[in-house]
């Protein structure tokens, strides 16, 4: 077996221990990176899914008073035919319940213009009348995610009459 001598090892100038030492430095830095990156992509993931619950929310609220208006609740078509024509700007809202329960949504109805039924539109025998007049109507849906900023706003536009 060769060993070496006290005289040798004090020659040695450690570059294997600086250089192995920096390769730790450097793979340390990599791996502090990884996980700040995984981090922001945690969030962006998290505030992407709150954004479309609040969408899918708005878009529910929507469709539930589409169809309730259908089903024949025109109380809030009557609100605000009446601030139409009163020149209001108090326009009609109404809080939607969702089974979300962390998800608060809200419609406004406003009637955005009167127009005049022209030969070749149909009314049912229940909506005759002399005047025949229908309405168009710009519903808003607006949802926020409790919890988070994350909110979103849903406009549809209809006629009734």
């Amino acid at each position: 077996m060769k060993t070496q001598s006290v005289a040798s090892l004090k020659k040695e100038n450690g570059a294997v221990l600086v250089i192995g030492l920096m390769i730790l430095l450097l793979a340390t830095l990599v791996a502090v990176s990884a996980m700040t990156d995984a981090n922001l992509q945690e969030k962006m993931a998290a505030n992407s899914q709150n954004t479309n619950r609040a969408f899918q929310a708005a878009e529910s609220a929507v469709d539930n008073q589409i169809t309730s208006v259908v089903n024949g609740s025109t109380g809030m078509l009557t609100s605000s035919i009446n601030q139409y024509l009163n020149n209001g700007t108090n326009w009609p809202t109404v809080s939607v319940a969702l089974s979300d329960t962390d998800i608060t949504s809200g419609i406004t109805l406003r009637v955005i213009k009167e127009r005049t039924l022209s030969i070749g539109d149909s009314m049912s025998s229940e909506e005759g009348t002399s005047k025949l007049v229908s309405y168009v109507y710009e519903m808003t849906a607006e949802s926020e995610l409790a919890g988070s900023k994350a909110a979103k706003t849903v406009v549809q536009g209809f006629e009734y009459n």
